[in-house]
């Protein structure tokens, strides 16, 4: 989906020139299709977003995220089964406190 994003961001830039680019995506936010939205941090370029945690589980507790017959991913051995979201300002991706673009920022940059 990030590859979608650069597109968002060098159609809106009207340009592929890095500096122009970099104007438009600081800052930015994209909404991706599933509903997730991630943020640029403009202070080290990284992308923030939510983070989806899932817990592997047999086939009989498997109906949590599989919810059709039969009611599992996959028989004898366990998949995915309840998923949790985790905020993503319990989870900030770590920040170059040394880079002077970051110093004093919070983890959403600012």
């Amino acid at each position: 989906m990030q590859t979608y994003w650069l597109m968002s961001v060098i159609e809106r830039a009207k340009s592929t020139d890095a500096e122009k680019i970099i104007k438009v995506w600081e800052r930015d936010t994209y909404k991706y299709v599933n509903g997730k939205i991630v943020k640029m941090r403009a202070c080290d370029h990284r992308s923030i977003s939510d983070c989806a945690i899932e817990e592997y589980v047999a086939p009989d507790q498997q109906k949590v995220s599989f919810n059709i017959p039969p009611y599992y991913w996959f028989q004898g051995i366990s998949a995915a089964g309840p998923t949790w979201q985790i905020p993503t300002a319990k989870i900030f991706p770590p920040m170059d406190e040394k880079l002077d673009r970051c110093k004093g920022k919070n983890g959403w940059g600012e």
